[in-house]
């Protein structure tokens, strides 16, 4: 009996079978990946958002400020330090993994403070918690992007504003959307064009 092999027809029909099955498969993969990237970065808002209402339980209620500064202007101090150590041991929770430095700028922190917690009138200090209009509403850190930024200014403290000039704006990265937590905690996702950057229903999101 003579031995049955693939003609060449059969290999190629094969081949394009292969390939069809791997074409519906990769953005299935590539979906999956990113969704569990997403599900890392809420789990590292979660705990940095803990991290803050610690913060928040030791130094009389108020938030950490966004940053201190010399009488020259330049930072002392920023927000995220004031939790580290203390409050965070584990650095990892500030890198997205789904940031890619190329594509977000020269500075690879992944995430920014709304600045609106701080008050500036008072020697740098955090606003009192209790001044949150909304708890659920109001935006305490969220993924984020360094566009241009100067680092020698105090503005280029990881800090997010309700001001289109401001260089830290709302990162994109999360197939199209942002990762937010929360005064009270919670962690979502938001399309950056959720987001009112005025208005009443800006005030809550970032209590100015």
């Amino acid at each position: 009996m003579r031995n049955k092999a693939f003609t060449l027809l059969e290999l190629l029909v094969v081949i394009v079978i292969i390939g069809i099955g791997l074409s519906l498969i990769m953005p299935a993969l590539g979906k999956a990946r990113e969704n569990a990237r997403r599900a890392m970065c809420m789990n590292n808002l979660r705990q940095i958002g803990a991290a803050i209402i610690m913060y928040t339980d030791d130094h009389d209620f108020h938030f950490p400020p966004p940053f201190t500064t010399r009488p020259d202007g330049v930072v002392l101090q920023h927000w995220y330090e004031f939790l580290d150590g203390q409050y965070i041991d584990n650095q990892s929770i500030w890198f997205c993994p789904s940031f890619k430095e190329a594509q977000y700028g020269p500075f690879f922190f992944s995430y920014a403070y709304n600045y609106n917690l701080g008050d500036m009138t008072k020697e740098w200090r955090g606003r009192d918690i209790n001044e949150i209009r909304s708890s659920s509403q109001c935006m305490m850190v969220a993924d984020s992007f360094n566009d241009y930024g100067d680092p020698s200014s105090p503005f280029f403290a990881q800090c997010l504003m309700n001001q289109s000039s401001n260089n830290f704006q709302i990162g994109n990265r999360h197939s199209g959307g942002a990762n937010i937590v929360f005064v009270d905690c919670h962690v979502s996702w938001h399309l950056k064009t959720d987001i009112p950057m005025s208005g009443d229903e800006a005030i809550l999101w970032w209590n100015y």
